[in-house]
């Protein structure tokens, strides 16, 4: 992404992402990373999502995650697990809590609101 938020600039969507990653504590997670290299896979409309592929060093180790954006309908039928914004832990996405936030996603759409859905992966050490 090449939005920013001091001082404000990108897309609006991209801008409500980092003030949405910000007020969540992403960010904090995110501090004293190094990424060594980055693969990036734009966003296709036959896809209906954007993936980047980061390679990080810390502590004299490689690791490589996966962050997906994209339509909700897309990227949450692949999902098996959700981070609890109120807990902090990342938690099995069971067929109650599923239901749950179809319907959310499903009410927001019905009120006209974009709804994408993020997601990441740990794909291991390098």
């Amino acid at each position: 992404s090449t939005a920013s938020l001091n001082p404000v600039m990108g897309s609006q969507t991209e801008v409500a992402l980092l003030e949405f990653l910000q007020r969540v504590g992403v960010r904090r997670e995110l501090e004293g990373l190094v990424a060594v290299r980055m693969e990036r896979y734009p966003f296709s409309s036959s896809r209906k999502i954007m993936s980047t592929i980061i390679h990080n060093e810390t502590e004299d180790r490689l690791s490589s995650h996966v962050y997906i954006k994209g339509s909700f309908e897309t990227i949450f039928e692949a999902c098996s697990f959700y981070e609890s914004f109120a807990t902090g832990k990342t938690l099995p996405l069971d067929e109650i809590m599923r239901c749950q936030i179809i319907k959310l996603a499903t009410e927001m759409t019905s009120k006209g609101l974009r709804v994408l859905c993020l997601a990441h992966k740990k794909l291991g050490r390098c």
